[in-house]
């Protein structure tokens, strides 16, 4: 199954919500499931996690609205 997990931060930066995200998607990883993190536009390097990254170009309020526009239009 295709999973998608959505969170406004994500590590390195610092928050509760970026830690839950990152667990989730290495746990659904390690059962095999493919995994696509979405997660809002930052400065930091989001590099060495065994799951897509996908980081939308924009940094606007509806930051996750512009990513399912984005792929709807592919």
């Amino acid at each position: 199954m295709k999973i998608f997990v959505c969170s406004i931060e994500f590590p390195p930066d610092l928050g509760g919500a970026g830690v839950v995200a990152r667990q989730n998607a290495e746990t659904l990883g390690s059962m095999d499931h493919p995994v696509t993190v979405v997660i809002r536009k930052s400065k930091k390097s989001r590099v060495g996690f065994g799951f897509k990254i996908i980081e939308p170009s924009t940094n606007s309020r509806v930051w996750l609205l512009d990513f399912i526009n984005m792929v709807q239009s592919n």
